[in-house]
């Protein structure tokens, strides 16, 4: 379950977060402010150097000043944030500030909003857009993803509505919600040999190999690929995973997207398999 720390800068803030606690039960309440409802701290400042490890989403009631002030030192990257939102004491706005994709933020800013009827505040563009969140599709539908450059320059073409061909090379639900839901922008091909890539800025494409294209790429790797061998039982994992990688070495087949499809799970009888 998620670890939550709600703080309240004002005592209208404190009744606040007291309502909002019902969405996150085992959160933590605490406040500047002396009140027999939350936890005291003598400053937000030095309660986030000690226990900012601890949690995993930050909501804050109060002038969005003193939460970006409070958070600044800390950030690292999108990766490592934790949901940081933001919303004023009278509960009139909340709003997603930081970590709104990986993180969960927007997500629980649209809670919020929709739990104490406030106006909530989302600036990513893909989801105003109502567009495909590309650095959290692979974590949505259990596959592996992989770039061949930077995530943010990939993301960048795509909210930019750049021309964008889909190829799709398994089918799963996944696939089915991309077909679905895709933009106008987008065109779904099913075979590589299809696309004209000097029509697109970018692929993106769903499949258990990776293509030698020209243009961005971003691949999503299903777990799709399977190998089977005879080994002894309980065999060390270590020593099997090593011996795999060898032989598709060996083969001229490509490590590195092997394992980013899939890992050695050694099987407890005479069977492993990826």
């Amino acid at each position: 379950m998620s670890k939550t720390v709600i703080i309240a800068s004002t005592d209208s803030g404190v009744v606040l977060g007291n309502r909002i606690r019902t969405q996150f039960p085992k959160s933590l309440l605490v406040s500047t402010r002396h009140h027999e409802q939350a936890t005291h701290i003598n400053s937000i400042a030095s309660f986030l150097e000690g226990n900012l490890n601890t949690f995993d989403t930050l909501i804050f009631i109060g002038a969005l000043g003193i939460c970006v002030r409070s958070i600044a030192p800390y950030l690292q990257d999108k990766k490592e944030d934790p949901a940081v939102i933001n919303m004023d004491d009278r509960g009139l706005f909340v709003q997603s500030v930081v970590s709104g994709h990986t993180g969960g933020a927007n997500d629980i800013t649209r809670k919020l909003a929709a739990a104490i009827g406030a106006q909530a505040v989302i600036t990513t563009s893909s989801d105003l857009q109502e567009i495909w969140p590309l650095d959290t599709l692979a974590e949505k539908f259990g596959w592996k993803s992989a770039a061949s450059q930077d995530m943010n320059s990939i993301i960048s073409l795509f909210v930019n509505n750049q021309p964008t061909a889909l190829l799709l090379d398994i089918k799963d639900k996944g696939t089915a919600h991309l077909e679905k839901t895709m933009p106008a922008f987008v065109d779904v091909f099913y075979e590589l040999n299809q696309v004209n890539v000097s029509k697109y800025a970018l692929l993106i494409a769903v499949t258990y190999r990776k293509y030698p294209v020209t243009i961005p790429a971003l691949y999503f790797h299903p777990p799709v690929l399977n190998i089977g061998m005879g080994c002894s039982r309980d065999i060390e994992t270590d020593l099997l995973e090593a011996s795999v990688y060898q032989q598709l070495a060996q083969q001229e087949l490509a490590i590195e997207s092997i394992k980013a499809i899939g890992s050695i799970d050694v099987k407890h009888d005479e069977t492993a398999f990826i």
